[in-house]
């Protein structure tokens, strides 16, 4: 039977951390102590803890070029509303998808179809989807909430979505910037709005 022992605390775990002032006289200690399964678990603690601190920050260099890239697509977002994009594109389909031979009958069905779908997807109705980042259920990971850049308020870690300040980017020199179903458009004042209307 082992002996009974005490975890070893972050503020200890620098002590075997490699590149340290102190880690010429720990390896002293280590070479002294003349125990080799002893050192050579030191020294897989160091490689390893090493590899995580290098794919921490990478990881988070690619947050940053994920945000920078959402915040690319959220402004294209604002231009694609100012040209009316999406009722465009549907009363284009509603009114001369029968002109192309390609999506007439089970075809074109099925392309309707899947944009309701994809709607439904969109505003998370598929419970079963699992997020690799943080293992929960309900969202994927670009949808994490963990690694969310809002479009609303530009802050960090929550999702458009649950915003509680989705006005904070509106100005009383554009049209207010965020959808009417959102679930709190109700929530704070809205610079967009004529202020004289609530005199």
């Amino acid at each position: 039977m082992g002996q009974h022992h005490t975890a070893i605390s972050p503020k200890d775990e620098l002590l075997l951390t490699n590149g340290m002032q102190f880690t010429d006289l720990v390896n002293w200690a280590l070479r002294k102590e003349d125990d080799t399964t002893l050192i050579g678990e030191v020294q897989y603690f160091r490689a390893h803890n090493s590899k995580a601190t290098q794919l921490a920050c990478h990881i988070g260099v690619l947050k940053e070029s994920l945000q920078t890239k959402r915040l690319a697509m959220y402004q294209s977002s604002e231009r694609l509303a100012a040209a009316n994009a999406i009722a465009c594109i549907h009363r284009r389909i509603d009114r001369d998808m029968h002109q192309a031979p390609y999506f007439k009958g089970k075809r074109g069905h099925q392309a309707q179809t899947a944009i309701c779908d994809c709607a439904l997807h969109a505003w998370g109705k598929d419970n079963n989807k699992m997020c690799d980042w943080c293992g929960k259920t309900g969202h994927n990971i670009e949808e994490c909430y963990c690694l969310g850049y809002c479009r609303h308020c530009l802050r960090r870690g929550h999702d458009g979505l649950d915003c509680l300040r989705p006005h904070d980017l509106c100005n009383e020199f554009e049209d207010c910037k965020v959808y009417p179903s959102h679930p709190n458009f109700e929530c704070g004042h809205c610079a967009s709005v004529d202020d004289d209307l609530d005199v």
